[in-house]
């Protein structure tokens, strides 16, 4: 049979005030910063327009080539294109600055149906987190208040991390037709900086995801998130995140996210 024929995509997205007002709340000295899970969402919805009817699988290799900060976000807006090419196979997807550099890149795995739900991990038993919620949020992460998805952090140690988070429906996310759950995964990201705090004692960002794989919507409810730690290389950090619902199977994981401490003093916190 003859190769399968290679099909391509662009679609323009803009990033404003209006629509993704809840990225006041995701700022860096007060510029709002485009956060690696609207990354992923972009790239899941760009794969299942360019395969309809299939199941975004997975989100694989998604790599943070250049960082996003908004600066017409209480503006114009600012404009982004989401370039696919379909090989018949797997879908690479970029997310790039018209006419300027690539800001995300991945490969996308789509099929009939969405694989079968894992089990939860087991319950460990964890030591207590030494800090408080308005202590995380006010010291160690710039998440401001419409960020804020950790409910509780159970505990923490140098083999892991587990905390209950609030989903985008508990946060009053604009979903906008949304296909994952920013909110909750973006707290598993938060959770995986502060591991990385306990190791290296400064703060962090996310810079590569090993793998996004997705199981179907969650039940609503809060969520239960397990971090497992991968290792530890100098500044770098990397672990494994479950994303378990109220029904207690496993509906999302981030496989492999690295997170690399930034030099003391990179930047100050945000949280209002």
């Amino acid at each position: 049979s003859p190769p399968p024929q290679e099909s391509s995509l662009v679609h323009t997205k803009r990033v404003d005030a209006a629509g993704y007002a809840f990225l006041r709340d995701h700022a860096i000295a007060g510029a709002p910063v485009f956060p690696v899970v609207l990354a992923i969402e972009w790239m899941v919805e760009m794969a299942t327009a360019m395969r309809p009817g299939a199941v975004v699988t997975a989100v694989r290799n998604l790599k943070v080539l250049k960082g996003i900060t908004l600066p017409r976000f209480e503006g114009g807006g600012d404009t982004f294109e989401v370039q696919a090419v379909d090989d018949g196979a797997t879908l690479q997807l970029e997310i790039r600055s018209p006419g300027g550099p690539a800001h995300y890149r991945a490969t996308v795995e789509v099929a009939a149906q969405a694989p079968a739900r894992a089990a939860a991990p087991p319950d460990r038993a964890l030591p207590g987190y030494a800090h408080a919620l308005d202590e995380v949020y006010g010291r160690f992460l710039f998440h401001g208040p419409g960020f804020q998805v950790i409910r509780h952090v159970v505990g923490a140690d140098n083999a892991g991390m587990e905390a209950t988070l609030s989903g985008t429906h508990d946060m009053n996310w604009p979903t906008n037709g949304w296909l994952t759950d920013l909110a909750a995964f973006d707290g598993g990201l938060q959770l995986a900086l502060l591991w990385n705090r306990l190791h290296t004692d400064a703060a962090s960002l996310p810079t590569a995801i090993g793998a996004f794989r997705a199981y179907g919507a969650p039940a609503p409810g809060p969520v239960r998130c397990v971090l497992t730690g991968r290792r530890l290389a100098g500044r770098a950090v990397a672990s494994d995140l479950a994303f378990v619902d109220v029904s207690g199977t496993v509906f999302a994981a981030l496989d492999g996210v690295e997170t690399h401490a930034l030099p003391s003093g990179a930047f100050p916190t945000a949280a209002r």
